[in-house]
Formats: C-alpha cells, structure tokens, sequence
C-alpha cells in the first residue's frame, strides 16, 4: 500500500459538529439516494443550510482570487513589421541599442518614430531595443541626444538602479544621418 499520497484539506475545512446531522447532509447533495458513500454536494444548498458561505476561510480566499481566462480581441497587426525586424538584426545583429548584446528573444524592432501616424517602415528609421526599453523610449522616458548620441533618462526612471546606469551612456549601435533626424524629433518631442 503506497502511504505517499496524503489529500489536505485545511484549506476548505468547516467543522459542522453540532450543525448538521447525517441525514439533513446527505439531502444536500445532488443525489441523496445514491449507495456510495462519498456524493457530490450541492454547494448552494450547503450554503443555505448553514449560513453566509463569505464567513468561512475557503470562500474567503475565493474572494481574492483575480478572475482569469481568455478573451478574443480585434487587433491591428504592423505588416511589415518581421521584415523590419529581420532587417534591423541583419544591420545591428543581436544588438540592444541601449545596453548591447541581447538574446535575440529579448529584442524588438522600434520605431525612432510613430509608425502609427505613418504606416511606413523607414530603411534607417529604427533600432533593436529590448522590450523595457522600447517601451520606455515609445513613451518618451527614455530618449537619445540627438548631438552628443548618449542615452538620456527621465528622473523618474534614473530613480531605478537597473536603469540609472544607462544615463549619459554612448549608444551602443552605429548611428547615421537618418537615425540622428528621427532622434532629434523624439528629443523635441519628449525634452
């Protein structure tokens, strides 16, 4: 006999000692006529039966679970956007424009500008960033010189150690004169 399988049940547990008797349980489960000993319960009607289920500790720890599942959106998809990509690392290679060599996985193809307001893929109008950083630099958070091509930061992400590093750092890609016109309208834009 294995005696490694144990089932817990501190969890869930509510003592009904004195509340319930055998037959006033077995009439709520789903069917109290069954031969077998182990029936399932009518979760409704346990509740009715002995009051607010929210009282108990289960149902209190239900209660702060975040609800989950999966839902299907409409979403616009960037054509172009893996060529782009592929483009970039054939240019940069596996190069974070801020921080340097990435794994490949951590990289994406940014924009020095809004490819929402264009719809264009610009030959020389985007970098590999890591993902954080993209997202740091699409909002304006992170930004580039356009001059002097060091790494600009927010004071309020120079606040992180993992980013403050960054600040008048040199960028780690090369940079030409297309580059340095986008930089220089996400500088007028974000400083």
């Amino acid at each position: 006999m294995r005696r490694d399988l144990r089932a817990r049940y501190e969890a869930g547990w509510m003592d009904l000692a004195g509340q319930l008797d055998a037959a006033q349980l077995r009439a709520l489960t789903d069917n109290p006529k069954s031969q077998h000993s182990i029936r399932p319960i009518n979760l409704t009607k346990l509740w009715r039966a002995i009051g607010d289920p929210r009282a108990t500790p289960f149902e209190a720890a239900l209660e702060q679970q975040i609800p989950g599942g999966h839902a299907t959106r409409v979403v616009r998809v960037r054509k172009g956007q893996p060529e782009f990509r592929k483009a970039l690392r054939e240019q940069f290679g596996d190069v974070c424009a801020f921080t340097g060599p990435c794994p490949e996985r951590a990289l994406e193809a940014a924009h020095l500008y809004s490819f929402a307001a264009s719809g264009k893929h610009h030959r020389h109008g985007g970098w590999l960033m890591r993902r954080d950083l993209h997202s740091l630099f699409d909002v304006g958070h992170v930004a580039v010189h356009p001059v002097d091509l060091v790494v600009d930061l927010t004071a309020e992400v120079r606040g992180y150690a993992s980013y403050a590093g960054l600040h008048g750092r040199p960028v780690e890609v090369a940079v030409e004169e297309q580059h340095r016109e986008w930089l220089d309208l996400h500088w007028s834009r974000n400083r």
